[in-house]
């Protein structure tokens, strides 16, 4: 017998929202599946809400559009990034602009171009969302590139600013001219435009 006054309502809306978060979960994993087998541009709603197996009205109820899932992605990986960055932030001679770079080259090819391809296109159309995020990545970097300049491990004579922007830079042209259809491995030149990002970041021209 339910006690006089007694409410399960918390209870029942908890698990409410436990399972739409799975759901919303789900959406997103999926997408990121299809994206890694066949690219962004091949990947459809219908194919996303088939694998998981609702329809496309109750994609529609998660995410409003697919530019908001791919905004969900961009969240995804560039949290994921950041996570990793702020570990290292502080430890004496690491450099998160070149774990930036290892770190990605050390992906699979399909999660490379899961990257590539949201880099892509949330590039066509930057939402509040995306521009916090990679906001955020380039904070990171500035701080560490100053903390290397204050330590003298690196080039004083521009700003910590125009330093992290040209190695993002570096970073995204890699990424976005890269064409994962040709069958050419983008590791090769991610790992010399480290070295190339390295030199900048040390050598002053």
């Amino acid at each position: 017998m339910r006690p006089a006054g007694a409410t399960f309502e918390p209870v029942a809306t908890g698990r409410r929202e436990r399972k739409k978060q799975e759901l919303r979960q789900r959406i997103v994993d999926a997408a990121n599946t299809l994206i890694a087998q066949q690219g962004l541009a091949d990947t459809t709603v219908d194919q996303i809400a088939e694998a998981c197996d609702i329809a496309q009205a109750t994609f529609f109820n998660y995410f409003s559009s697919r530019g908001a899932l791919v905004d969900a992605l961009v969240g995804r990986v560039t949290e994921a990034f950041n996570r990793v960055l702020e570990g290292m932030g502080d430890t004496p001679g690491a450099s998160t602009i070149e774990l930036m770079f290892s770190a990605t080259a050390a992906l699979a090819p399909s999660e490379q171009r899961v990257v590539r391809d949201i880099l892509a296109e949330s590039a066509r159309n930057w939402s509040d969302r995306t521009l916090e995020a990679i906001s955020h990545t380039r904070d990171l970097h500035i701080a560490d590139i100053a903390a290397a300049q204050q330590r003298g491990e690196m080039r004083t004579d521009r700003s910590a600013e125009d330093l992290a922007d040209a190695a993002l830079g570096l970073y995204f042209s890699v990424l976005l001219f890269w064409n994962p259809g040709s069958g050419e491995p983008v590791t090769p030149r991610l790992d010399g435009t480290r070295t190339l990002v390295n030199d900048l970041l040390t050598r002053p021209r």
